[in-house]
Formats: structure tokens, sequence, C-alpha cells
């Protein structure tokens, strides 16, 4: 286990009583692996880069799982050549990621930063600190995958807000059953959303999928969170919309050079 965090030890020798368990500091790097060459199973998170040059320090590998939704830092065809299979888990965070974007967006909507920034140096005025409500606002949510849906009913059941989502595969019936509608395009739900939020996976074809071109078609005033990959989003093109008064705010959980 290539672990960032300590971990419950213990509980995952009760798990696995018949195998050798090794834990060692993340990340996994070509330099890091060796303490790790006669395993034939390996648990990774998301700072490991499990490339050619690093999967050549582990011989006996055969299987690599990440503790996390996504794969974008994993060499998948290093991993295909060398019959290595490779784990995810699909439902990493499906319910905290979800109630974390909603506290990202209630930090903006009510100026809790600011609140927060004003009373510790002892000013209780209230001038500027006016939010707004949730409730009848339109969310636009990008990508409806297990934490995009959690996000849509949170929305839709806890805000009463309107919710309009993108995803390159519609499902109807997850629709029809929270109770939300697809938009046509990205742009589309850029313009109509008062508060987008972003749930994709990082892909080549995703990368800076929000960018300067698309939102400046954004309904100014919105907020953007991005609780999903850091380059996803251009941050050039957030400094400018933000300097530009298109958005409102931004809520990130992730930045560009990171996962």
């Amino acid at each position: 286990f290539f672990e960032e965090e300590a971990v419950d030890r213990e509980k995952l020798r009760q798990l696995f009583p018949k195998h050798t368990l090794l834990f060692i500091p993340e990340p996994l790097r070509a330099d890091t692996a060796p303490a790790a060459q006669n395993a034939e199973i390996v648990s990774t998170f998301v700072r490991s880069t499990p490339n050619a040059e690093v999967l050549g320090e582990l011989p006996t590998l055969k299987f690599l799982t990440s503790r996390s939704m996504g794969t974008d830092h994993i060499d998948l065809k290093a991993c295909a050549e060398r019959g290595i299979t490779v784990a995810r888990v699909p439902a990493y965070g499906e319910n905290t990621v979800a109630e974390h974007t909603f506290a990202l967006i209630l930090a903006l909507s009510r100026k809790l930063f600011q609140s927060y920034e004003r009373t510790e140096r002892m000013k209780f005025n209230r001038e500027g600190l006016r939010g707004f409500d949730l409730a009848g606002k339109t969310l636009g949510v990008v990508g409806v995958g297990k934490i995009g849906r959690n996000v849509c009913r949170i929305a839709r059941q806890g805000f009463q807000m309107q919710v309009v989502a993108y995803d390159t595969q519609p499902d109807p019936d997850v629709a029809a059953e929270l109770g939300f509608a697809y938009a046509p395009s990205l742009d589309d739900l850029l313009a109509r959303s008062d508060v987008i939020t972003i749930h994709a996976p990082y892909l080549p074809a995703t990368h800076h999928l929000i960018n300067q071109e698309n939102i400046a078609k954004a309904k100014r005033g919105a907020i953007l969170v991005n609780t999903a990959r850091g380059a996803l989003v251009d941050t050039q093109a957030l400094l400018w919309a933000l300097n530009e008064k298109i958005l409102y705010g931004v809520g990130l959980d992730v930045l560009e050079e990171e996962n």
C-alpha cells in the first residue's frame, strides 16, 4: 500500500490474513517503487504515477489498484502491455464530494469566508455581506456520474433548485428520476446556469473543458465550482472571467497543477 495518510493497517491485516502487507509512503515513483519490487498487488492514490519506468521496477506486479475514481494518473497502455490488471473505486466519494460541492457553493453564495475574515478582525458590520438564496436558482451539472447524480439530488430535494445537466452519454431515466433536464450543449448549460459545478472525468478530450471561449458565454454573475480534476478548467480563463465580472465567484477543491 502506497499511502499518503495513515490508514487502518490492523483492519487491512485482518481483511487479508493470508497476504503479506507492506505500507510505503506515497507517491509511487521510480525511486520509491523498489521498496515494493516483490509485490504482486500494489494499491496507490492519485499522487502516484505508475508509468512504464515505474512499472519496470515492479517485475512481479500483476494487479494495480488506485484508491480513486479516476485513472488518468496511470499509464494504462503500459499496464496492458505488461498484462497488469488495473482497478479503481467507481463509487469513491460519491456522497462526500457531492456534499463538499455544496459546502463550496454555500461558502460563495453566503459569503462565509468574507464574514469569517471580517469577524477575525473584530469588525461586525454587515455591509457587503448579503448573499443570495439557492432556492429557485439554476444549477448546471457538468458530468452526471455517481457524484453528479448525488449533486442533482441534493440540489432538487434539499435546495429546491432547478437543475440542468450536460453529459456525453445522457440517461433519460436518471433525469426523470431526479427531476432534471439535459442541456443540448455545454455552451447552453453555461448560459443558463446560476451555479456551475464540474464532475467530469479528466481525459485528453476534456483538458480545459472550461476555457476562455466558452466561459465567456456563461450567465453573468454565475458561480463556478470544480471538485473534479484541476486540468478540466483553464486557470487563466477563470481569472479573466473573474476580472471581467462574468463570474461572481469560484470554488476550487483542486488546482490545475495537481490531481
